[in-house]
């Protein structure tokens, strides 16, 4: 029996085309235990690897996202990385099917073969993407919602979701910071935590732009790009995230450091990205490492 949530799973979202100023609202589905979601996502990330801090960034080390997310947001948001968007809740459907397609198909039944086909998911997520998709896509289809609830609370189906963070989110950045000659953790990290969001190919265009308009080189060049890019998704118009970014590239020590009420949701993984990575401690990578074995 998968652990209870609130609401319950079976409850039909219920903000569909709702928002409150700048906040796009829409339904959780939040796991019964907030401490125990968090505390399984901390027992991948205690050793304390690249990897694993990384991770711990982009989950504020999993107070904000963990296994078992199921929202309404874009359609549907799930999974450890908040997978979403048509291709993105497709790669997550069909990294459960290869770990174990027989609990799959036991999950969604008749409909396993229809969660696998991105025109299927295309069909029916409500453009997958922005406002007008929240609580309107795959996320309204309750034996979809009861057939996930199973696969994400299942802790046999961790690995798969690890795995695909390495694969389609830290990799293709490392690769990236390798070709660039880049050096430190702190770019690493940024070029992943900004990735989970827009994408590794979103990075790199990004930083093409940066880097084809400076005129510095080497260690100068590595600094003002990933200053640029991080400020660039961070923003500075909220005042308590300008602040934050100020202090972080100040060198100010993160133990000083203050998590303002004020910061957005953007604001608050750099402010976790300072904390795991201090900045002025221009620490060089050797490499990703592993995520821990509970």
């Amino acid at each position: 029996m998968t652990p209870p949530r609130t609401p319950a799973i079976a409850t039909a979202p219920t903000k569909k085309g709702q928002s409150h100023g700048d906040t796009r609202l829409y339904t959780e589905y939040k796991p019964d235990s907030a401490k125990r979601v968090r505390d399984d996502v901390m027992s991948y990330l205690k050793d304390g690897s690249f990897i694993s801090r990384t991770l711990g960034v982009i989950t504020r080390n999993g107070t904000s996202k963990h296994f078992e997310t199921i929202s309404g947001l874009d359609g549907l948001t799930c999974g450890i990385k908040d997978f979403a968007t048509d291709g993105g809740v497709l790669t997550l459907f069909k990294i459960l099917h290869a770990a174990d397609p027989v609990k799959f198909d036991a999950a969604f039944g008749s409909h396993a073969t229809d969660v696998l086909s991105l025109s299927w998911i295309t069909q029916h997520n409500a453009g997958g993407k922005g406002v007008g998709a929240d609580d309107a896509g795959l996320v309204t289809l309750e034996w979809l919602r009861v057939g996930l609830d199973t696969l994400l609370a299942d802790p046999a189906l961790r690995p798969a979701q690890l795995a695909a963070f390495r694969d389609q989110t830290a990799e293709p950045c490392h690769q990236d910071f390798l070709q660039r000659g880049f050096t430190r953790e702190f770019s690493l990290a940024t070029m992943i935590a900004i990735a989970n969001s827009t994408g590794a190919s979103g990075v790199r265009k990004r930083l093409d732009e940066i880097v084809a308009a400076s005129n510095n080189t080497g260690l100068a060049l590595e600094k003002e790009a990933i200053q640029r890019l991080l400020t660039g998704y961070v923003g500075t118009s909220n005042a308590a995230n300008k602040a934050l970014l100020e202090d972080g590239f100040a060198g100010t020590d993160p133990k000083l450091m203050k998590e303002g009420s004020g910061l957005n949701h953007r604001g608050r993984r750099a402010f976790e990205l300072f904390q795991q990575f201090p900045y002025a401690a221009e620490v060089l990578f050797t490499s990703l490492g592993e995520f821990s074995t509970p």
